[in-house]
């Protein structure tokens, strides 16, 4: 119901008490608290001059639209397959330096650091500043599209140091070079996956499986350039092939990043990408001015009370004797039941007033709604990455192995891991639709994974037996273990970014899914340490 009056200059406001219906209020704009105090919460919260069509109502569904004045105002229909293209460029470059230090880092020990074993404390630190940047980024934002090309740029410039501060400097300061880079190349990667999922998931259209397929993308890339430079133009047992193949392999991937930056700073210029970025930065607003109405408008009553008693202007105060003629008419079982009642009121009143302030809930309270799906995210990084690389391929004891056979065995991984992050995708395929689990058999799935600890702990504890230490078993072992990565993981990610309704509040659950994802990394590759 709307209603139409005039302010004390004579204008119009237009307030929306309910969304899709226009009122207009009797509102004295002298000054910002006198606004507050005019207009409740619930007006607040919903105020706005553009009604919301029912579509727009779904999480992560926006009608096209246009914000005048922003760079990408002209008009532009929603693209589906750029934007989709455009996420899976994100995803593959937040990950394609990770898998280039994973699969080149055991080679740069071999020829350059006298077979030292830095293997996990790199990749440690690579995701351990992951967590910091994104904790960092749930109270800064994450719809910073210029730190995502930011971070584009100095991605490229980290892994092109990588060859000439560790490849011709000395022993110890290769270490410290090498550790130094992973933190850099790591808060790059931490701005990508933080930004990518959130972001993904406001777009007209969720696209957050389209980064985690693109991370699995990234696995095949690098495995398709360091089978190629291995096998037909570096020999990797050497350290001029493993030089070359740094080189290589770095030079590419800067390429990448920048060219990644460029494409996604000109996509979210686009008309409907701003628009969708522009409500959602809008929405957080409203609901943190709400959050301080509500704060106001509880603390007022406190000091109105106090004063009125002060001044004799307090109406008569109603204790519990006032109401006890009425009590005690009723029966026992007719008073317990009016106390149900009474109990029924004060929860609906206290639900009504939640939904009054819909979103209005700071990042604990998020926190505490996608906590079990961050968990199962942490729960399935700590069993891939506990088992791969140092329990297996790296600890392994082989009997009569292939030349280059720890190419073979990565390569195997990232590509039964892309092909793992693709599955999700083909659910809308007739007769396909299983592959996207439901969420308690996504849970017993998870679980299920434990079983993979006893023949890669086999493969490390057993030597010269030939079948637990035959090659082709761990390719099998290693493409299953990849496959459910891949597979589950995206699942794992879609439900945590997914755990909460409002497209404002996936702005957080995009960081802590990215915070979940490298923390459950951390922990299974430093309690793999021991191996």
């Amino acid at each position: 119901m709307s209603g139409s009056k005039s302010g004390p200059a004579g204008l119009p406001v237009v307030a929306v008490k309910h969304p899709g219906v226009l009122s207009v209020a009797n509102l004295d704009l002298s000054t910002p608290e006198s606004v507050s105090r005019s207009v409740s919460p619930d007006e607040v919260v919903t105020m706005d001059s553009v009604a919301i069509d029912d579509a727009s109502k779904a999480p992560g569904n926006y009608p096209e639209m246009s914000v005048p004045g922003s760079a990408g105002s002209a008009k532009t229909k929603f693209n589906s397959t750029l934007a989709y293209l455009t996420f899976l460029f994100v995803g593959a470059n937040s990950l394609v330096n990770w898998a280039f230090v994973m699969q080149i880092i055991p080679f740069i020990a071999h020829s350059f650091l006298d077979n030292q074993d830095w293997n996990n404390t790199l990749l440690g630190s690579f995701q351990a500043i992951e967590v910091v940047v994104q904790l960092a980024m749930l109270e800064l934002g994450s719809t910073h599209v210029n730190a995502v090309c930011l971070a584009g740029v100095i991605n490229a410039i980290a892994g092109l140091l990588i060859a000439p501060l560790t490849l011709y400097t000395s022993e110890t300061v290769s270490v410290w070079m090498l550790h130094l880079i992973c933190l850099v190349l790591g808060a790059c990667s931490g701005i990508y996956q933080g930004s990518g999922y959130a972001i993904a998931s406001m777009m007209p259209r969720n696209f957050v499986s389209a980064v985690s397929t693109g991370q699995g993308l990234a696995g095949l890339f690098v495995f398709a350039v360091v089978v190629g430079v291995s096998f037909a133009v570096f020999d990797v047992d050497t350290p001029a092939g493993t030089e070359g193949m740094v080189w290589t392999g770095f030079s590419i991937s800067a390429v990448l990043s920048v060219v990644c930056a460029v494409v996604f700073f000109l996509v979210m210029r686009q008309s409907w990408a701003v628009a969708c970025l522009t409500r959602v930065r809008e929405e957080r607003a409203l609901k943190r001015a709400a959050a301080r109405v509500a704060k106001t408008k509880k603390e007022e009553p406190r000091k109105d009370f106090a004063d009125g008693r002060s001044v004799g202007n307090e109406e008569p105060f109603r204790g519990p004797s006032s109401q006890m003629t009425v009590v005690t008419m009723l029966t026992p079982e007719e008073l317990s039941k009016e106390v149900e009642i009474d109990n029924g009121r004060r929860a609906m009143t206290q639900n009504e007033t939640q939904k009054s302030q819909v979103g209005v809930r700071p990042w604990p309270a998020v926190l505490k709604d996608a906590s079990p799906w961050l968990f199962m995210l942490i729960f399935h990084m700590f069993t891939s990455f506990h088992l791969f690389p140092k329990v297996g391929p790296l600890s392994w004891n082989y009997v009569d192995p292939p030349k280059n056979h720890l190419v073979i065995l990565f390569g195997i991984f990232y590509v039964t891991e892309f092909v793992g992050r693709s599955l999700p995708d083909l659910c809308t395929i007739r007769g396909l639709g299983f592959l996207h689990l439901s969420r308690r058999m996504f849970v017993v799935a998870e679980f299920a994974r434990l079983l993979f600890f006893l023949p890669f702990v086999l493969g490390y504890a057993v030597s010269n037996t030939p079948f637990l230490n035959n090659f082709y078993w761990y390719c099998i072992l290693i493409a299953s273990l990849s496959l459910t990565q891949g597979w589950l993981g995206t699942l794992a990610f879609y439900y945590a970014v997914n755990s909460v309704e409002s497209p404002a509040e996936r702005e957080l659950t995009g960081p802590m899914a990215a915070i979940a994802s490298p923390f459950g990394c951390v922990i299974g590759l430093y309690t793999a340490a021991p191996y």
